[in-house]
């Protein structure tokens, strides 16, 4: 319940600091995210219907378009729980709350929302880590594709989780 509190208040509160500023920007090569209160880097929408067998086990169905306040959302409560989840599933191992809060600022996002078999607003993410100045040299066709490579572990890197936006849920992938 406190969670829910918090999430709500800080959405309330990034809303209003947002007014007037679209932190969804239609460009000639896709969609982007600047969202500098989650990270530093741009963001990207991808609008590809994926033909990878990973996202018929999400139970995908169709794409839509998300609304600002979609990525909000997502970030909002990715930030929230996040460490939280992947401690519980490393056996509180991999973080510290205070030392990584900010862990994944630097990481770009990509983005591809979706609506599943149960009409369900979904919104799986990749962050992307790359060592270049030019994510592009680790990563091609990041603004195009979802990412899925096994990367070097030093220079790049991929982390991923799926945020249910009728529930308010966010899971690991």
């Amino acid at each position: 319940m406190r969670l829910n509190i918090v999430i709500v208040v800080s959405l309330v509160m990034l809303t209003a600091s947002c007014k007037g500023q679209s932190i969804i920007v239609q460009k000639k090569d896709g969609m982007f995210v600047n969202l500098p209160d989650f990270y530093s880097k741009t963001g990207v929408i991808l609008k590809q219907q994926p033909s990878l067998d990973v996202f018929q086990k999400l139970n995908y169905a169709s794409y839509y378009n998300p609304t600002d306040s979609d990525i909000l959302r997502t970030e909002t409560i990715f930030k929230a729980t996040y460490i939280a989840l992947v401690n519980e599933r490393d056996g509180n191992r991999s973080f510290d709350s205070v030392k990584d809060k900010d862990l994944y600022k630097e990481w770009r996002r990509q983005y591809l929302p979706f609506i599943n078999k149960n009409s369900e607003k979904i919104i799986f993410v990749t962050m992307l880590k790359c060592c270049h100045s030019n994510v592009s040299k680790c990563y091609p066709d990041w603004k195009k594709e979802v990412a899925f490579t096994l990367g070097d572990g030093m220079c790049m890197g991929e982390a991923r989780f799926i945020m249910n936006l009728t529930q308010n849920k966010l899971k690991l992938f």
